[in-house]
């Protein structure tokens, strides 16, 4: 047994309070007695269903209510009602197979991942099968974690999370282009986990993006840029931008060699450093942007 089933076996005898599966005598509890008729018969199914949860869970590492519906003598359906919230059934499974018996959880394993879409499949489902649902809605829903306002998410130009056309709305609009057409087209590749930017020729001639945002330098007499359009694209893939010069190596193969340009580096890198809160403070002057943000952030990270 690893240690996601062995703590998953404590998380059941903790609920209905047994002693390690290990120590539990063949024999009934001690103290029941089983000829009274009354509250004894009503704790009984529980704690036979609870030695039969953990025993199931200790052999095959899930729910098995047939071998446990064996194992303890419980019907599948006194299993289920005795155990409550501690096992929920899947509602897609279900759908699928349309099985009392089958496709249980344990509650750990039910109420972690995406909680919200698990949620939302669980609603439409219960809405099909009459209210067969109610209780998975009721621990998912209690299960949702709180969503975090906008403040407190950390942002920035290359965030995975933030829609490629974001970052295309943002080059737009800050290069001053008035035409779609002529925007800049930001896309991801998540096979590659590279972003790329690709843009018009009225994009790459934009006053911005050559001096308000890229950086225009001469050097020794030679005139170079590196353009904002350049810039975000470092800055999308998490690259820090730097500035090189060709210069002639006659010791080298090809005779040629690149060499770092410090104080234009310096230069391009505080552009760079621009264009990161240029982002932020446009990202925020838009309340629906932020709304719908906050929603993606939550949805992409919180409920998973």
């Amino acid at each position: 047994m690893n240690r996601n089933e062995r703590d998953q076996l404590f998380e059941i005898e903790e609920v209905y309070d047994i002693p390690d599966t290990d120590a539990i005598p063949e024999s009934e509890p001690t103290g029941r007695n089983l000829d009274s008729g009354s509250a004894d018969d009503a704790v009984l199914p529980h704690y036979e269903a609870a030695k039969a949860l953990a025993r199931c869970v200790n052999e095959y590492g899930r729910v098995n209510l047939p071998w446990m519906s064996a194992d303890s003598g419980l019907s599948v359906h006194e299993l289920i009602e005795a155990l409550g919230d501690a096992i929920y059934q899947d509602p897609e499974e279900y759908d699928r197979h349309h099985s009392e018996e089958e496709d249980w959880l344990l509650r750990a394993q039910y109420l972690s991942g995406n909680v919200k879409e698990k949620f939302e499949t669980a609603k439409h489902l219960n809405r099909r099968y009459a209210g067969r649902f109610e209780g998975n809605l009721l621990a998912l829903k209690s299960a949702m974690p709180e969503r975090v306002r906008f403040q407190e998410i950390g942002f920035g130009i290359g965030s995975s999370w933030i829609p490629e056309n974001y970052y295309s709305l943002f080059a737009k609009d800050v290069l001053g282009i008035k035409e779609v057409k002529d925007a800049p087209k930001v896309t991801h590749s998540a096979r590659l986990g590279q972003w790329k930017v690709e843009a018009s020729n009225e994009a790459r001639n934009a006053f911005h993006n050559h001096y308000v945002y890229g950086y225009t330098y001469n050097n020794r007499g030679k005139t170079g840029c590196i353009t904002m359009l350049q810039i975000l694209e470092h800055t999308l893939n998490g690259n820090t931008v730097k500035v090189y010069e060709e210069v002639s190596r006659p010791d080298r193969k090809n005779g040629k060699a690149w060499v770092l340009l410090k104080n234009e580096t310096v230069a391009a890198q505080e552009k760079q450093e621009l264009l990161q809160q240029t982002f932020q403070k446009w990202i925020v002057r838009d309340p629906l942007r932020v709304k719908h943000l906050e929603r993606i952030f939550y949805e992409t990270y919180t409920c998973n």
